[in-house]
């Protein structure tokens, strides 16, 4: 579980932050609610598509025989 938590904010932060640099050099103000928004949503979505991607490889690899 931790490293679906680790993983979900190094990606959200580093979306966050690349949105908020796409929105400064396109000329508009930063905005502290924005960048909190894409933070918390993107890094939640990520954190919870890696852990039942993670989930499905497991299950399959349960379900193989070994050879």
């Amino acid at each position: 579980m931790k490293k679906y938590i680790r993983s979900a904010v190094i990606r959200g932060l580093l979306f966050a932050i690349g949105m908020a640099l796409f929105e400064y050099f396109d000329g508009s103000i930063f905005s502290i609610f924005k960048f909190l928004f894409h933070f918390v949503f993107f890094g939640a979505f990520m954190g919870v598509s890696d852990y039942f991607i993670d989930r499905r490889k497991r299950k399959k690899e349960k379900e193989k025989p070994n050879k």
